[in-house]
């Protein structure tokens, strides 16, 4: 540790690594949410045209 006022620790420059890894976990929740929609409504269109699993047994 230097006590020179910069903010350094194990040498990581935490000043610069928070934006950094703010944006990175951004980054990842976006594109999580992106493929969970993207598998969602496979599934759905699959489940839709298959005409299968049912959650109430209707009588149709």
């Amino acid at each position: 540790m230097d006590i020179s006022g910069n903010n350094y620790f194990a040498g990581i420059d935490w000043g610069l690594s928070w934006p950094a890894f703010f944006l990175g976990f951004s980054i990842g929740a976006v594109v999580f949410t992106l493929a969970f929609s993207l598998i969602f409504l496979y599934y759905r269109h699959v489940i839709n045209k298959t005409g299968g699993f049912n959650l109430r047994d209707e009588v149709a």
